[in-house]
């Protein structure tokens, strides 16, 4: 089973960063959902104004944007939950998840930031998934730069940097990539 995951946070570095916002959606080898998803807005522990002022400028902006910060404002405490609560709930929902096979994290960018998020901030949910990660953001370098194919990307800029609608982009890059190489039959991956 795959587990497309994306954290929204305040900067690129995985242990420096406060999570905003965690999205999962778990699909099977063939990328089909198997009806499973997790979101949630998670609270920092400090005014979001405070921790919009120290933020990494790109991202900073790229939340403005998005209106992730406005929401996390406006909702404040009365919706959003804490890390802590959020964590638990992921090890939960990852457990729900669990089949014969193992739990593989999949999505944009999952192998230098979401898979390092986890271990440093909620360790026991990346205990869940395998050692492995499927990063279809790799594939889309590799298409771009290594093969001069350009034309394998959905709109790539257009990514709308919100942890649901970023798992969406990846599972659609994942399908297309999955129909460009030719559809594998089901449990012959290693």
């Amino acid at each position: 089973m795959l587990i497309f995951l994306d954290f929204e946070s305040t900067s690129v570095d995985p242990m420096r960063c406060t999570l905003l916002e965690v999205a999962a959606v778990a699909t099977d080898f063939d990328l089909e959902e198997t009806g499973s998803r997790f979101y949630s807005l998670i609270a920092p522990q400090r005014p979001i104004s405070e921790i919009r002022a120290e933020c990494d400028p790109v991202v900073r902006d790229m939340h403005d944007a998005s209106g992730l910060w406005q929401e996390l404002d406006i909702l404040g405490p009365w919706i959003v939950k804490p890390l802590d609560e959020v964590y638990l709930q992921l090890v939960d929902w990852l457990g729900s998840q669990q089949r014969d096979e193992p739990l593989v994290l999949a999505g944009c960018g999952v192998s230098h930031f979401d898979h390092l998020v986890l271990r440093y901030h909620m360790p026991s949910a990346a205990l869940q998934l395998a050692y492995y990660d499927i990063d279809v953001s790799v594939v889309r370098r590799f298409a771009h730069l290594v093969a001069e194919r350009p034309d394998l990307d959905l709109d790539f800029e257009e990514k709308a940097h919100r942890a649901m609608p970023d798992v969406e982009h990846a599972i659609a890059l994942g399908r297309m990539f999955r129909d460009v190489f030719g559809a594998f039959p089901a449990h012959t991956r290693a």
